[in-house]
């Protein structure tokens, strides 16, 4: 038997086995990758996805002048208001924090 340095045959041995393990643990990895990318290969070649979409419409007809109360109708329209103003100002706050973040990136400061 073969001593390498101060170690004993047991230590060789162990060694050796560990080489072994962790060279059957890469090959083991590298096939599952080389399986996982010929997986994702498969098909037709160069061809972009094709995408598939549809436009979302309902099937009951729009009301253009529904028949409601004065009151709440007025109410309706409130709160479309309040709605639009909402998305308003939270669009200029995103639009404020963009210019910010344009002249002093973030986290340089901080």
């Amino acid at each position: 038997m073969k001593v390498r340095g101060n170690l004993k045959p047991a230590d060789v041995e162990e060694e050796d086995s560990a080489i072994k393990g962790k060279v059957v643990v890469t090959l083991a990895l590298l096939m599952g990758l080389v399986t996982v990318l010929a997986a994702g290969c498969t098909g037709e070649l160069g061809k972009a996805p094709v995408a598939q979409a549809a436009i979302a419409q309902a099937d009951v007809p729009r009301i253009g002048n529904p028949q409601l109360p004065e009151g709440d109708l007025a109410a309706l329209a409130a709160g479309n208001v309040f709605v639009a103003r909402a998305q308003r100002a939270v669009l200029q706050q995103c639009r404020r924090l963009a210019s910010l973040t344009a002249e002093r990136p973030l986290g340089l400061w901080d």
